[in-house]
């Protein structure tokens, strides 16, 4: 791993880009997060992915959007990683990393 993992609880919206068109968005929470991914609650109908995603992080107004793929199914918990992020969610989340690391 070669990003630094933080634990954070922060709301997600996570949107299945599924094949038949867009499913309904699930709402789920992360466990921890780095730039290059997130651990996120398993929920009822989130599917295998991929998914658009709306990060809130703490103390900002705005989500970061980014897609989202599975990388791993642990118990109750889905493993993500990041794609596409915008050069400006990138630092906004290193941002934030590195205040919940302090």
């Amino acid at each position: 791993r070669a990003n630094t993992r933080v634990d954070l609880r922060a709301p997600v919206r996570a949107t299945p880009l599924a094949a038949e068109g867009p499913a309904g968005a699930i709402e789920t929470m992360t466990i921890d997060l780095s730039l290059g991914g997130a651990l996120l609650e398993n929920r009822p109908g989130i599917g295998e992915g991929p998914w658009q995603i709306e990060l809130s992080l703490p103390d900002e107004a705005d989500p970061v959007r980014c897609l989202a793929v599975r990388v791993r199914l642990a118990g109750g918990h889905v493993g993500v990683a990041f794609g596409e992020v915008g050069d400006a969610d990138l630092l906004r989340l290193d941002a934030a990393i590195a205040r919940l690391q302090g």
